[in-house]
C-alpha cells in the first residue's frame, strides 16, 4: 500500500472505528476514501503539470469529520440515525452535493460537480 495512503488511513481511524464501523460502513467508507486518494493522485499530477496547487490529503479526513459532524446534528434535529446519514452519504456519489467526497473534490478544483 502506499505511503500516503496509508497515512491517510490511519489519521482516519479514529473516525472510521468510532463512527462508521458502528454502523457496519467500515469497508464501505474506507472503500471510499481509497477512491478519494485516486482521485487525488489525478488531480494533484494535473495540477503539477500546469504549475497549480490543490488541497491536500488531510482535505479527506476534514470530509469525513464534517460527514460525521452533520450527521450527528441531523440525527440530534430528526430523531433518525447517525448511521442513517452516514449511510445516505455513502450511497450519494461524491461529484453530488451531500455526497461524501464533495467538499474533497470542491477543494481539489474540479469544475464540474453535479448539482442535486
Amino acid at each position: 500500500m502506499n505511503k500516503d495512503l496509508e497515512e491517510l488511513l490511519e489519521i482516519c481511524r479514529s473516525l472510521i472505528e468510532s463512527d462508521f464501523a458502528l454502523c457496519g460502513l467500515k469497508e464501505d467508507v474506507e472503500k471510499r476514501i481509497r477512491e478519494l486518494y485516486e482521485e487525488w493522485k489525478e488531480a494533484k499530477a494535473k495540477a503539477d503539470r500546469e504549475g497549480k496547487t490543490i488541497g491536500g490529503l488531510k482535505v479527506i479526513f476534514s470530509d469525513l469529520l464534517r460527514a460525521v459532524e452533520c450527521a450527528k446534528e441531523q440525527a440530534r434535529k430528526s430523531g433518525k440515525t447517525e448511521c442513517y446519514y452516514l449511510r445516505k452519504w455513502l450511497e450519494i456519489p461524491p461529484t453530488s452535493k451531500g455526497g461524501l467526497g464533495y467538499y474533497s473534490k470542491s477543494m481539489w478544483g474540479y469544475e464540474k460537480i453535479e448539482e442535486q
